[in-house]
């Protein structure tokens, strides 16, 4: 018997949903990210997406049994604002992951210490080599400026993205307070706590947004 899951060639492929196209890059990227900084040996941004998976990851797993407090909060605003941070996190690790590739394998230390070293020997040199090693002392200045540079930008985009992480932890650690029996005060303490958070979260990916990130 025919397999009816087949696809005929003459019939339109099967749409995947929203959210299958969503995890879909967010797994490809993850695996990007992972692979890259793996080769680079590169621990921060190791130790970065493995934290912001692991929250997020835990997070997912709450929204799978989110029936007890679909009627307290909006579970599907909550996901999908979720998600919306996750992936800004991930984007930014890649932009991350790009400049350090571009800081290669610079030891700004090694070279700030070879200026200072040819800013020595300037002084007690002849006539003859002053231009010379004048021009290497501007050569290697000009390239610390950069790669410090790259370096500030790297250091910004990891700070960007632990705000992502931070924002993803605060509502994973409010989740399950709501699901537990408190009193009418304490809850909507906690209800008020919870919607401090995501709106904070929302104004994070906004500024983003609005930096062109």
């Amino acid at each position: 018997m025919v397999n009816q899951l087949i696809q005929k060639p003459n019939r339109p492929p099967i749409k995947k949903t929203e959210e299958q196209i969503s995890f879909g890059s967010i797994s490809l990227l993850e695996k990007r990210l992972s692979d890259g900084f793996a080769s680079l040996q590169y621990q921060r941004g190791i130790k970065s997406l493995s934290g912001m998976k692991g929250e997020y990851d835990s997070l997912r797993k709450i929204y799978e049994g989110s029936e007890p407090i679909n009627a307290i909060i909006n579970v599907e605003r909550t996901r999908k604002l979720t998600d919306s941070l996750y992936q800004q996190g991930l984007q930014l690790l890649a932009s991350a992951l790009e400049t350090v590739r571009q800081l290669g394998a610079t030891d700004v230390g090694q070279l700030a210490d070879e200026v200072a070293g040819l800013r020595k020997e300037l002084t007690a040199c002849s006539a003859v080599l002053a231009p010379i090693i004048a021009e290497r002392i501007e050569r290697n200045e000009h390239s610390l400026k950069a790669v410090k540079g790259y370096q500030d930008r790297a250091d910004e985009l990891f700070n960007q993205a632990g705000l992502c992480a931070d924002s993803i932890r605060e509502i994973r650690l409010e989740l399950p307070e709501l699901m537990a029996h408190k009193p009418q005060d304490e809850f909507d303490k906690t209800m008020l706590e919870l919607n401090t958070r995501i709106e904070f979260a929302q104004r994070v990916k906004q500024e983003y947004a609005k930096q062109g990130i």
